[in-house]
């Protein structure tokens, strides 16, 4: 089988990477995979490094533009790479992804469409209540609502990563419960290294009898990166052996690492910066 695999953006981050994954196990299994990109990013290396085959859509960039042209331009680069590539599925991820590889397909019984909701505005908002309040929410609401359900009609079937999300998808949105189901976000599996894994947490933590809890992603407040520094200083007052840890895309003196760093549990709250692989502690500071 061949398929087209539409991330969002190729940015660092869970959507982008999840898609790797996904790839390359639907072309360990003897697939055709193929990847065609929202905007350029890290990840279209990353991509390429794997012997996928990757296209970048070339006119949006990180963030979608207003400009009706541009949309237009976008849906024509689509449709000519479906062309190309002749796939029988093609798969997007992300709202934008979904929005303009829909409008692609519209119409057509081949490819197939399938979107994964990665999450719904409702869990994006939550708990960033002053940058997402009064007209601002009311108007992103709305819009996401309609991106969703658009993408909901033009797609065979959507899949939601978690029950919460589904929950939103068919009961906020109104998906038919029969077109949502939810596969929730796998992992490559790699040979466990006790050696490895003990010198890590030894860098890590120091003392092995210390409790080490450790963030991993991107510092976004719909990641709760926030929680993870209030629970630091929490626990270490009941705990004081305890340490922890953030491994995230941004510098330590940025948002919640610095206040993290900075609290009463100074000392005990680390920061180790972007790195590429979770387990590579060398960039440390």
């Amino acid at each position: 089988m061949k398929i087209l695999q539409v991330p969002a953006n190729a940015g660092y981050g869970g959507m982008p990477l999840q898609v790797l994954t996904l790839a390359r196990g639907l072309a360990g299994r003897g697939h055709e995979v193929g990847i065609l990109t929202m905007s350029d990013g890290p990840m279209v290396e990353k991509y390429r490094e794997s012997g996928i085959e990757v296209d970048v859509v070339p006119f949006l960039g990180r963030k979608m533009r207003r400009d009706p042209l541009v949309a237009i331009k976008t849906i024509r680069f689509i449709r000519a790479a479906i062309a190309r590539s002749q796939p029988d599925v093609i798969h997007s991820h992300g709202p934008r992804a979904g929005l303009f590889t829909g409008l692609a397909v519209r119409g057509r019984t081949q490819p197939l469409m399938v979107d994964t909701a990665h999450g719904s505005f409702s869990q994006f908002s939550m708990g960033n209540e002053s940058a997402f309040s009064g007209p601002k929410r009311w108007i992103r609401d709305r819009q996401y609502r309609y991106i969703d359900r658009l993408t909901g009609r033009y797609a065979a079937g959507v899949i939601a990563v978690c029950e919460a999300t589904r929950e939103d998808l068919v009961e906020e949105l109104g998906l038919p419960p029969d077109k949502v189901v939810v596969i929730r976000n796998g992992i490559e599996e790699s040979p466990y290294d006790a050696g490895a894994s003990a010198a890590i947490r030894a860098h890590l933590a120091g003392n092995s009898g210390e409790k080490l809890v450790v963030f991993v992603g991107r510092v976004a407040f719909h990641k709760g990166v926030g929680f993870h520094a209030d629970a630091a200083e929490a626990a270490i007052a009941h705990e004081p052996g305890a340490r922890f840890v953030i491994i995230a895309e941004v510098p330590m003196e940025e948002g919640a690492c610095k206040r993290a760093a900075a609290g009463p549990p100074a000392g005990r709250v680390r920061a180790l910066g972007r790195t590429s692989d979770g387990a590579d502690h060398k960039r440390a500071r």
